[in-house]
């Protein structure tokens, strides 16, 4: 095939196959390499949101369980619970009113959590 080729023709088939070769494999290896940089940085940037969201996440969980230990603890709801459970709901009308003011205190003052969301 080259031996029916003229000599510029056979030069720049030779010249463009020498470029071409190397120009080839060097851009394959670069792709490969930045994909994998590409991938371990992604994989880098997912965990670090993963643990933000996780520590968020723990962080209002400790807090509703401070406030189910506070509420399972207030005075305010055990004697509303024990007038319920003796005198019934219409019965403990003091007791219940009693609560729901202390109900309404705690929810003024845990107001916070309207800053927090996951997205």
């Amino acid at each position: 095939m080259l031996k029916d080729m003229k000599i510029a023709a056979r030069l720049i088939l030779i010249g463009s196959m020498l470029i071409l070769i190397p120009l080839v494999i060097v851009g394959t290896i670069a792709i490969n390499r930045a994909s994998v940089g590409l991938k371990s940085a992604t994989n880098e940037q997912l965990a670090s949101r993963s643990r933000g969201v996780a520590k968020l996440v723990e962080t209002i969980l400790q807090d509703q369980l401070r406030l189910v230990i506070e509420l399972s603890t207030s005075p305010d709801v055990n004697q509303a619970a024990e007038a319920v459970s003796r005198d019934g709901i219409d019965g403990a009308e003091a007791e219940l009113g009693l609560l729901t003011n202390h109900l309404k205190k705690i929810l003024k003052s845990r107001n916070k959590y309207s800053g927090h969301w996951v997205g």
